[in-house]
């Protein structure tokens, strides 16, 4: 009997990061893409672990966005939060529910502006920081008019 651990590839849907199943070999999985006959598979492609965990750091880690004082207050009392604290001139938490793996999203507030991004809990390079604030309102802005908006890629 097979482990998870024996599992070291993906058939994953890179504008998604939806993983569509776990197989032993890179062989395997491209059989099993070749031989659905529903297209559903077509826009997948076999990734082992580490690709998959770039393709979902890329999915989810978005830059920050500006929030509303009542957002940010909904999302502190709707679970109990993660690392709830001021450094400085910011007050944040993390969402104690996660996307997927490590990925959360924080919220922020520094004066009367509040921000949230998603975030990679395990990667503290990927938290909001004084300067998330600048780049909200720049990407509030881009969004407005139709750019896209800046990715964090952390680590």
């Amino acid at each position: 009997m097979r482990n998870l651990d024996d599992l070291n590839f993906l058939l994953v849907d890179p504008k998604t990061a939806c993983a569509w199943d776990l197989y032993v070999t890179r062989e395997a999985a491209l059989e099993v893409q070749l031989l659905r006959d529903d297209n559903e598979l077509d826009n997948h492609v076999v990734v082992d672990w580490e690709e998959y965990k770039a393709i979902e750091r890329a999915h989810y880690l978005t830059g920050p966005h500006t929030t509303t004082k009542e957002q940010y207050q909904d999302m502190l009392e709707c679970l109990p939060p993660f690392n709830w604290s001021r450094s400085g001139v910011i007050e944040s938490f993390i969402m104690s529910e996660f996307t997927t793996g490590t990925i959360t999203n924080q919220f922020a507030k520094m004066g009367g502006h509040c921000i949230s991004q998603a975030i990679d809990y395990s990667d503290k390079s990927t938290w909001i920081n004084e300067d998330s604030f600048r780049l909200a309102a720049a990407n509030d802005a881009a969004n407005q008019t139709g750019v896209n908006s800046h990715r964090i890629s952390g680590g």
